[in-house]
């Protein structure tokens, strides 16, 4: 497969198209919305062969309506996100995946990091886990160890709702919400802090854990010490106070003399930010992730991506490019 390189730019109504087709495939928002509801017929797992991202290649348990969704669209499984994840982790890293799902990021993750290196994927719902604990084996990783936790300030058994196939857990932060028929149910919280041991180097987190985000990073002070390259996926439209939830997670970051990168939506490109991130732009977004690197690092792993929008175009249309 041949990298698709060009720099023509869409115009608005490319990318108001595009937008539109990954809406109703179940993108938007970071994948937390679907314009309709998923089927009620009973669902037959199966294997996705030949998943791609250059220059990676590998298969995918499809578990759930929510996995084909998601993960099924079309053999290339190129995204900004994942890009920018692989263009930051080297050879022998020490990655944490919070709020693995079915384990497609941590299959990238221990592709990239190699044998020296180990990928740790919690996943809070139990059943989420077995899926992710396949896939590892499926594709015969040796260094992916899975954790059937969620990510928190602290230990504790709470009660969560479930949200399009992950859960999302009580607190403070998160406005109310109505939850899907199963209704809710208590899983398993642990910290960063609590779960790895104080000689453990931590290169790579990337948290995703459904509104929780602001709990998981008070739960990783020490480890944050370390100064460990972050995406952090925001989920701003969970949150009850976005500036307030905001502000307080920053709070924690600039302690730390992060430099930031937003990736508004989904399918934009990636900013690069001067200075302090203005938190009024930042809560505007639903849904955007925040990338953080150690200010004194900055460009030293990041590998520009290109034709971003020829590439969208390209995963949209189901499309591999040759």
């Amino acid at each position: 497969m041949k990298s698709r390189t060009a720099n023509k730019a869409w115009d608005n109504a490319e990318r108001d198209a595009a937008r539109q087709e990954f809406v109703r495939a179940g993108y938007r928002c970071g994948r937390r919305h679907q314009e309709a509801p998923l089927s009620t017929e009973e669902f037959k797992p199966y294997i996705a062969r030949d998943r791609v991202l250059e220059p990676y290649t590998f298969d995918f348990h499809i578990a759930d309506e929510t996995g084909k969704l998601w993960y099924d669209g079309a053999p290339d499984q190129w995204m900004p996100e994942r890009q920018w994840c692989l263009d930051h982790i080297q050879e022998g890293f020490n990655v944490l995946d919070c709020g693995a799902h079915h384990g497609m990021m941590s299959i990238l993750f221990a592709k990239k990091t190699g044998p020296s290196g180990h990928v740790i994927a919690w996943e809070a719902l139990p059943s989420n886990a077995s899926v992710i604990e396949k896939n590892v084996r499926l594709n015969a990783l040796s260094n992916v160890t899975v954790v059937p936790c969620g990510i928190g300030a602290g230990r504790a058994r709470l009660s969560c709702r479930r949200n399009s196939g992950n859960v999302v857990v009580t607190n403070s932060d998160v406005k109310s919400a109505p939850s899907e028929p199963e209704g809710t149910e208590t899983i398993e919280i642990v910290s960063l802090d609590e779960e790895l041991d104080a000689k453990t180097r931590v290169d790579f987190i990337k948290i995703d854990v459904e509104g929780s985000d602001l709990e998981a990073l008070k739960g990783a002070r020490r480890i944050l010490s370390q100064r460990p390259i972050i995406d952090l996926e925001l989920h701003n439209f969970m949150f009850g106070d976005r500036i307030k939830t905001l502000r307080a997670i920053f709070d924690i970051l600039d302690a730390h003399c992060y430099a930031y990168e937003v990736l508004p939506e989904i399918f934009e490109g990636v900013k690069k930010i001067e200075g302090g991130i203005d938190l009024r732009w930042l809560a505007q977004y639903d849904n955007p992730h925040v990338f953080c690197v150690p200010s004194d690092r900055r460009g030293g792993y990041r590998v520009e991506p290109v034709g971003i929008w020829d590439r969208a175009r390209a995963l949209i249309k189901g499309v591999a490019g040759k």
